[in-house]
């Protein structure tokens, strides 16, 4: 227990020494994926399968003004006789 207070000590005293090892825990995670990364081939190199598109229907709607107007009627009455 020591130990994580002294660092949590250290990293309350400096805080940009845990802002530098996010920073570079970052870089080397988005460096690896550069690495790894297979090369990507050409469209037209790659037999496509083919497929049939799916049909849908549509329709065409056009915007239409909506008036929202509520109407109350009603009535009030006093319930406590004012001082």
């Amino acid at each position: 227990m020591p130990i994580l207070s002294q660092l949590s000590a250290k990293l309350t005293a400096k805080p940009y020494l845990l802002a530098a090892a996010l920073t570079l825990l970052i870089v080397a995670w988005m460096a690896s994926g550069q690495i790894s990364q297979v090369e990507a081939t050409d469209v037209s190199e790659v037999e496509k399968p083919l497929r049939v598109l799916p049909s849908v229907r549509t329709k065409e709607i056009n915007a239409e003004l909506v008036v929202r107007n509520v109407i109350l009627y009603g009535r009030t009455d006093l319930i406590a006789p004012l001082l």
